[in-house]
């Protein structure tokens, strides 16, 4: 089949999202499919393995003009490459501008698939947005989803949430988790990796990868890792990644004295990403809103722990705790309250070699279920079964 990605992403910042899209249409491809990724046009131009770019014209760099300008001038900008090349599926990692675009359906008569990994209402909430934005949100949202032949959700809770909300039929979802690639992320030798970074090699190194948003809840890892340090001395935590927080954090970090034990490494190229959770003695994926309970959850950060071969410790939100329960393979901490975490590391990081099993669950897993070529396969044949092609 052949197939057009609609993402308004950049995708040189080498961040989970952009991830998730360069994976997902490099092994779609590799399946025989021929992939057309159709982007903003940010000044940075990059190559995909197998994958056809299209950069489309923004004409104003700004984070909000840029959004609504993406989708205004691909919608004039498209009709050209239907006609051109005739896709079969167009597949989009949903923003809410989209219907721009994708109402051209009804005249190319291709097949929509929308793929949902968060709920923007959720995280509207979540960021304290006035109610009048969620509801507009969630307006938009109702008429874009009824274009759609097929919806892709990551979690359960999330696909039931769309039902409720927008009265969609449960027949058009398709629960596939996130991933990762087992050829990129793959155990390497710990103490080679350590040296190569500079690290400290006999160190507990604790880990956390990705954006530093409010809902991570690093920041209250942050808070509650002196009491971490007063039963593992030589406890540090790394923090590989960028966001929204970060200053905060660091702020934090410096007036408490604790920059010895605490180290901001910020964005890494990706080739670094999977060195450096091959690093780690254990892995980190903080969640402590409870409004994460109402949405589901798939972080892409989870699978690379798991497909490194580490253990990760967690929190039963979103979904997360069928995962761990499924497959072993790291501890939950069933609370809300970060002062729950320090107990929970004392006693997990005293326990080597049930870090080792959880890890070695986590590797085998990706390999049998979570790799993008796995995750690629069964979408591609629930948009062939159920996608109306």
């Amino acid at each position: 089949m052949k197939l057009f990605y609609l993402a308004r992403i950049d995708i040189s910042s080498e961040d989970a999202n952009s991830r998730h899209v360069i994976e997902f249409c490099r092994h779609f491809s590799r399946l025989g499919n021929p992939v057309t990724l159709f982007l903003p046009d940010l000044g940075k131009r990059s190559q995909i393995e197998g994958v056809d770019l299209v950069y489309i014209p923004v004409l104003i760099r700004h984070s909000a003009i840029t959004y609504f300008l993406f989708y205004c001038m691909l919608f004039l900008l498209f009709p050209y490459y239907c006609i051109k090349m005739k896709p079969d599926v167009v597949y989009t990692r949903h923003q809410q501008m989209e219907w721009i675009t994708t109402c051209l359906r009804f005249i190319f008569k291709f097949t929509y698939v929308a793929e949902v990994n968060g709920l923007s209402t959720v995280e509207l909430k979540i960021n304290g947005q006035p109610s009048w934005i969620i509801k507009l949100t969630g307006f938009v949202e109702r008429y874009c989803f009824r274009f759609a032949n097929l919806i892709v959700t990551p979690a359960p809770k999330i696909r039931d949430f769309l039902i409720e909300t927008y009265s969609l039929d449960p027949q058009i979802f398709i629960d596939v988790t996130n991933g990762a690639d087992p050829d990129v992320f793959y155990p390497m030798e710990q103490l080679q990796c350590r040296k190569k970074l500079g690290l400290p090699e006999d160190a507990c190194i604790l880990l956390f990868s990705g954006s530093f948003k409010k809902w991570h809840g690093i920041d209250k890892v942050i808070r509650i890792f002196p009491e971490v340090i007063k039963t593992n001395p030589n406890a540090v935590l790394i923090l590989v990644g960028d966001g929204e927080e970060r200053q905060a954090m660091q702020d934090h970090v410096k007036s408490n004295g604790l920059e010895d034990k605490i180290r901001f490494l910020g964005r890494r190229p990706f080739n670094e990403i999977p060195e450096y959770i091959n690093s780690a003695d254990l892995c980190l994926a903080p969640y402590f809103d409870p409004l994460l309970n109402e949405t589901g959850i798939s972080p892409i950060k989870i699978y690379e722990y798991m497909s490194c071969g580490k253990a990760i410790i967690s929190s039963p939100v979103g979904g997360l705790e069928n995962l761990f329960q499924e497959y072993q393979v790291g501890m939950m901490v069933d609370s809300f309250d970060p002062e729950d975490w320090a107990p929970a590391l004392k006693t997990v990081l005293q326990d080597p070699h049930q870090l080792k099993t959880w890890g070695d669950n986590g590797r085998k897993a990706t390999l049998k279920t979570f790799s993008w070529e796995a995750i690629c396969r069964t979408i591609a044949s629930a948009i062939e079964t159920n996608g109306k092609l």
